[in-house]
């Protein structure tokens, strides 16, 4: 996999990481991701289960990083689902680790809240973390689950198409400046 970082020429209010070239390896997987994402929402579809999870609002000179996973079309912050006996502050550290490479302190991680959404046929329970970095970090992903990631500046976020739990994270924060109507081609 080799991975593009873009410089800052093309526009002040973006801060891109994707994938240059995938190998014939790195595709394989992101079919393999994509089958599987779809076993599991038919699996959510029938059962409707409760889980639990973390996502992690990755703040840097007043810009939010979003990620592109390989198999799903919205944007959304590194994320995922607690394991047993994993708390959540623990599972948005790991996520975090795993997604985009960055280690985090657990001071570093502020809750912004607990969402629920029911976007993808099951009770999704996330706390959003805030994190406020000083400088930019030094971005790594696989190329195979998370295929680009970027910094955005605020005012371009309603033109993103984002995760529902992203879309409630904002609402919230910017409570009374955006509505549920603002996001741009709604996810579910």
């Amino acid at each position: 996999t080799r991975m593009n970082q873009a410089d800052n020429t093309v526009s002040t209010d973006v801060r891109v990481w994707r994938v240059e070239r995938a190998t014939l390896l790195d595709r394989a997987w992101i079919v393999a991701l994509r089958c599987a994402y779809r076993l599991m929402r038919g699996y959510w579809f029938i059962a409707r289960p409760r889980t639990y999870g973390a996502y992690v609002a990755i703040w840097w000179d007043e810009r939010l990083l979003l990620i592109r996973n390989s198999y799903k079309r919205e944007q959304t912050f590194p994320a995922g689902g607690a394991k047993r006996q994993e708390n959540l502050r623990e599972t948005a550290r790991r996520e975090v680790r795993e997604e985009i490479g960055i280690e985090l302190a657990d001071d570093q991680l502020q809750s912004a809240g607990m969402f629920l959404s029911l976007a993808e046929h099951k009770f999704d329970y996330c706390e959003v973390f805030e994190v406020r970095l000083d400088k930019c970090p030094d971005i790594r992903i696989d190329g195979r689950e998370v295929v680009e990631a970027e910094f955005v500046a605020v005012n371009l976020l309603l033109t993103r198409k984002l995760t529902r739990i992203v879309q409630l994270y904002l609402q919230e924060r910017y409570r009374g400046e955006v509505d549920d109507q603002g996001f741009a081609e709604n996810a579910n």
